[in-house]
């Protein structure tokens, strides 16, 4: 397993550094990032958090407002290829990810690797049973002997918490570690509030749609969003369906400026949401995640049809292990 102390190793102090998130960054990313810059501040190091898409839900703003992380969108800043850049929540090469044309240092991240290799970085550190990256963060100032500040120790239970649907999904004992580690020491007025009060009044239309066009099938529910829904919405509305009884997997699309997005949700044992979602939109889309959660986008397919979608859906899903 890699070592925190072997990352400290690759960094060079006389070069800028940045930390990267996927694209549209989650709980669990930007915590993860905002962990490992503290840390890295503690050993001397100053890093800025980046990425290259948008954040534009209310709860995730909130979040990174109340904890202070200073995360910036990758515009605003002028990297060049000697830059030093890591990777957190997401691996260089996934199309999540943007090329910003520094060198990757390092990666750190809990999806399944989508190629099988390993990424070419000095330093990796990969852990698919994890629930959360941030579970990996925390792991490192176990290994540093360092404490945590409050917001800290909240924003990595916050993106445990929300990344497991509240251990519902993916856990793993070091994930249990990390709450044994942080509980104690997070805001948990916080915790109790506004991580677990994810839905905004102005999410309530999507809630309609999604309630009057659910189709539930074989254990397995889709909808179309025609209107389009941004990502992390789409999730919400994902793990949403799957509090119904009857329902085991769950499928959401949304046409999104040109293009069509995709969420998954797995709690059936043999059904891979990451697997699926591959097999539904390659080659005209990609996608990855893990057996319990996953996404993916087909991007301008001329030839895409909600209704044939759905009806190769079903007839995948009549093929997998009851």
């Amino acid at each position: 397993m890699a070592s925190f102390f072997q990352l400290l190793y690759v960094l060079d102090h006389q070069r800028p550094l940045y930390i990267q998130t996927h694209d549209f960054p989650d709980h669990d990313a930007l915590s993860s990032a905002y962990g490992l810059q503290q840390l890295l501040k503690y050993h001397g190091y100053s890093a800025v958090i980046i990425y290259s898409g948008s954040i534009i839900r209310g709860d995730l703003q909130d979040f990174m407002s109340i904890l202070a992380i200073p995360a910036e969108q990758s515009s605003v800043c002028t990297t060049s290829k000697d830059d030093q850049l890591i990777i957190v929540d997401g691996c260089p090469g996934n199309r999540n990810i943007r090329d910003l044309g520094s060198t990757v240092v390092a990666v750190i991240d809990h999806h399944p690797m989508e190629s099988g290799k390993l990424p070419n970085a000095p330093f990796v550190d990969i852990r698919p049973d994890y629930g959360s990256c941030s579970t990996i963060i925390a792991s490192y100032y176990r290994e540093a002997q360092v404490e945590m500040s409050k917001n800290v120790a909240t924003a990595f239970l916050a993106g445990l918490y929300i990344d497991t649907s509240f251990l519902t999904r993916g856990v793993s004992k070091q994930d249990i570690e990390l709450i044994n580690q942080c509980y104690p020491i997070a805001d948990r007025e916080y915790m109790s509030i506004h991580v677990r009060n994810k839905i905004q009044s102005s999410d309530l239309p999507y809630f309609r749609y999604l309630l009057k066009h659910l189709i539930i099938a074989d254990l397995c529910c889709f909808c179309f969003i025609p209107q389009g829904c941004e990502q992390n919405l789409m999730g919400i509305l994902a793990d949403f369906c799957l509090g119904i009884q009857e329902v085991r997997f769950v499928v959401l699309a949304a046409r999104n400026d040109g293009s069509y997005s995709i969420s998954a949700r797995s709690e059936k044992t043999g059904w891979d949401a990451a697997e699926i979602v591959k097999a539904l939109i390659e080659p005209t889309g990609f996608g990855g995640g893990h057996a319990h959660m996953a996404g993916g986008i087909i991007k301008n397919d001329p030839d895409f049809s909600p209704e044939k979608f759905r009806d190769q859906l079903y007839a995948l899903i009549k093929t997998l292990p009851r």
